[in-house]
């Protein structure tokens, strides 16, 4: 039985280290200079602001009504808000229908019920 050992020279162990370690280094130095030379998170605001003052103004020339992203976003959440509350509404009407219950007490009770959570979600 024969037994072969290889050893490695000095020099290769030498340039594996560097190429393993200094390529770590090199992305820190690279991460560092992008961290030090960027500037766009502080012209954010102003890019935000620019952007929306070319789409009002692209509105007004095709005669349309600006109407900002935040406020758009709002009347959308009360109008869906809107949706599920009629949706509710239907359904607690089939289910009194259904079931031979009065509709104005059942609303009632669900009113209490959300009175008590939204007043123990304010403590």
């Amino acid at each position: 039985m024969v037994n072969v050992v290889y050893r490695q020279n000095a020099g290769v162990n030498t340039w594996m280290l560097i190429a393993y370690y200094g390529s770590y280094a090199l992305f820190a130095l690279i991460v560092l200079l992008v961290c030090i030379f960027f500037v766009l998170d502080r012209q954010i605001p102003q890019i935000h602001k620019e952007l929306a003052e070319r789409a009002r103004k692209a509105a007004e020339s095709r005669g349309e009504s600006y109407i900002a992203p935040e406020e758009q976003e709002r009347l959308e959440a009360e109008a869906a808000a809107r949706e599920l509350e009629e949706a509710r509404i239907a359904d607690l009407r089939k289910r009194c229908e259904k079931k031979g219950l009065n509709f104005e007490k059942e609303e009632r009770k669900y009113q209490e019920k959300l009175a008590k959570k939204s007043k123990k979600k304010s403590r």
